[in-house]
């Protein structure tokens, strides 16, 4: 998943330029999800910000990948507001994500990024949209990968040269 989430960031990263030419600031933070906008003051982070998460299904070989996208709504988007244009650019932020990454090739194991749902989020602290993106996930080669992995040795951990259990307390 490491090889997803690097290159969703650097995809942002390099392309920075797409937001400033619709107005709009490039996010200042991109990290992994991991609860920020419920809890704001547990994490250091600036707006506008992404925050990326994922979920595997081995079932069906699909990788669902969720974009918690954060911004900064300073300006009205009332219909009687002096500049509703400028409140409604938070709509181009949204769409440059998405123009970004729709149709990416991950490649290895997963199938480009198709655009998949876009669903508004409400928490004690932000209003923010998360837009979901899946691509397929072939099952042989993530197995390949995973048979690597059972496959690297334990080296077991010495205490005072006796094995020491390091499940204890868990």
């Amino acid at each position: 998943m490491n090889t997803v989430i690097d290159k969703i960031m650097q995809r942002i990263e390099e392309n920075s330029a797409a937001f400033t030419r619709k107005g709009v600031l490039a996010p200042q933070t991109i990290d992994t999800y991991q609860g920020q906008p419920i809890a704001p003051d547990q994490f250091e982070f600036t707006l506008p910000a992404i925050f990326i998460d994922y979920m595997a299904d081995y079932n069906s070989e699909k990788l669902y990948i969720y974009l918690h996208v954060l911004q900064d709504y300073t300006e009205d988007t009332e219909n009687f507001a002096p500049d509703r244009a400028n409140g409604m650019r938070f709509n181009e932020y949204l769409t440059t994500v998405k123009r970004l990454l729709n149709g990416m090739r991950i490649g290895g194991a997963f199938g480009a990024l198709k655009l998949h749902q876009e669903v508004p989020v409400q928490t004690e602290f932000y209003y923010y949209h998360q837009i979901t993106f899946a691509c397929t996930l072939n099952n042989d080669l993530y197995a390949q990968t995973q048979k690597y992995i059972d496959a690297t040795p334990v080296v077991p951990v010495l205490e005072n040269g006796k094995l020491k259990d390091i499940m204890k307390g868990v």
